[in-house]
């Protein structure tokens, strides 16, 4: 069994397309393995941003390239190079020196080249290909033994998505599928990602993530991690029961994917956010991963999925932190001490500052003709933008949020930062109408927070308003207690 590395640009023509089912198609025949790495280009340094501004972090899954599980390397380095400069590109390809490397088409480097076929059939120039990388793999090769099947993992199905057509169709309801699901919903929330390459008729994959995401720019190039993490896994259209993340080293992350017959195609996409690499998607090619963009597009969507599911995790978290602290709110805060009661980071009160502030403030100006307005604000995604941006950038968000609330409940209100993530804002007023106002107006600031694309990432607050009329016998506490209880209600929704 020969095991092939073929370094592409990325799958957006007919041509790479129809080359890439023509090696599938000899990879098969011959009883070989062919992993495909769709790097996009390598672009010179000044040129970055106005042609390919993701190219670091595209052109790092070339970096995976493991020599112990390869015999071979096939490479379109004319079109991986086309818009790099000389020295970028010598420099590239002098990193596969003295390796068995084979090129589609004459270029620098001195590597032997794939003969183009007559007709000009791009499947004959890929069944080219393979073959004649496998007969420079074997030159000089003693015969081996094919690497033996792993032993089977305890699995369980997978229902497969319904549904027939072509590859943008099923990139289309794939897109709906990841999007809108309730990740929370599952014991293993990723294992819903990797269902949806069944779709594209792919019987294995994996999904690994690092531990923290790592940095990748000019000034800081990434250095590929010893370990990852195995988050999900699926096996001749079989997903492994796997209740918790396994270690795996980085070597051995194609293992899983040696020994099948019938598998003789993979391709890997490495996970990115802006300038952080932060993990990596294997799965088997089939004849729809090679039209245009479809694979592109596909690994996109896995990384959105993944930021949904870290959202939701932390959501998950929060309420359970609520919970057990549920008896801490309900203190009477009014014996409390009023010294240092200003939050170090927004300038605003603090736990202690806001019940110390609220408890008075309803003693003195909550009376008959007047409502209380008590509002729970959540920012349920601050763990993964300091996690995947890092927590200066996760502290200006929070930031962002005190200053918009500042401006939505106005001066008179008493507003305070409760817990990392939460604030509470207390308003007593005459106006009845006030609360519907304040739901309409945070609605339209967290639809502009969405959409606002000036941050990599996105902010979402959840919130709650209720209105207390006077006389109705209620603690600051209760009411509390009652805008919580409506909070945990429209994060159910």
């Amino acid at each position: 069994m020969t095991k092939i590395a073929f370094l592409i640009s990325e799958i957006a023509s007919d041509r790479t397309k129809r080359i890439l089912q023509g090696a599938m198609q000899e990879a098969e025949r011959t009883d070989s393995v062919l992993f495909v790495y769709p790097g996009r280009y390598l672009v010179s340094t000044g040129r970055e941003e106005t042609e390919h501004p993701d190219f670091y972090q595209e052109t790092a899954v070339f970096d995976y390239i493991d020599p112990e599980n390869t015999d071979v390397i096939l490479m379109d380095a004319r079109e991986i190079c086309k818009h790099a400069s000389l020295r970028k590109k010598e420099k590239f390809l002098s990193a596969f020196s003295g390796k068995k490397v084979m090129v589609l088409q004459e270029t620098e480097g001195g590597f032997p080249c794939v003969t183009q076929p007559e007709n000009g059939k791009y499947e004959q120039w890929g069944e080219n290909a393979v073959r004649e990388a496998i007969a420079l793999a074997n030159i000089g090769a003693e015969k081996t033994e094919a690497h033996p099947a792993e032993e089977e993992a305890e699995e369980a199905e997978i229902k497969k998505p319904s549904g027939r057509g072509s590859a943008m169709d099923v990139l289309s309801r794939t897109t709906h599928a990841l999007l809108h699901h309730s990740y929370y919903q599952d014991q293993n929330p990723y294992d819903a990602i990797l269902r949806q390459t069944l779709a594209f008729g792919s019987r294995y994959g994996a999904l690994y993530l690092f531990r923290d995401a790592m940095e990748h720019t000019e000034q800081k190039p990434w250095e590929i991690p010893q370990e990852m993490l195995l988050i999900s896994m699926i096996r001749k259209g079989k997903g492994t029961k796997q209740k918790e993340a396994k270690n795996v080293r980085t070597k051995e992350v194609l293992k899983p994917f040696f020994g099948h017959t019938d598998a003789h195609a993979f391709i890997l996409n490495n996970l990115f956010l802006n300038e952080r690499q932060v993990g990596l998607l294997v799965m088997e090619l089939t004849t729809q991963l090679t039209a245009p963009y479809v694979n592109t597009q596909f690994a996109s969507l896995v990384t959105g999925a993944v930021r949904l599911i870290a959202g939701d995790q932390e959501l998950l978290r929060a309420q359970d932190e609520i919970k057990a602290n549920k008896q801490t709110m309900d203190k009477d805060q009014s014996v409390l001490e009023r010294l240092g009661d200003e939050d170090y980071l927004t300038k605003r009160l603090n736990r202690r500052g806001f019940f110390a502030q609220a408890y008075d403030r309803l003693q003195s100006a909550f009376r008959e003709g007047t409502v209380a307005i008590v509002a729970y604000i959540d920012m349920d995604s601050i763990k993964s933008i300091n996690e995947f941006f890092g927590r200066e950038e996760g502290n200006a968000a929070v930031r962002r949020v005190a200053d918009l609330l500042s401006e939505v409940f106005g001066e008179e209100s008493v507003l305070g930062r409760i817990r990392g993530n939460e604030f509470a804002v207390l308003l007593v007023t005459e106006d009845a109408a006030k609360a519907d106002e304040l739901r309409n107006e945070m609605s339209q600031q967290n639809m502009r927070l969405m959409k606002d694309e000036s941050k990599p990432y996105i902010i979402h607050l959840q919130f709650s308003i209720c209105a207390f009329r006077y006389g109705e016998n209620l603690s600051l506490k209760e009411m509390l207690a009652q805008t919580d209880e409506n909070l945990q209600k429209i994060r159910q929704i």
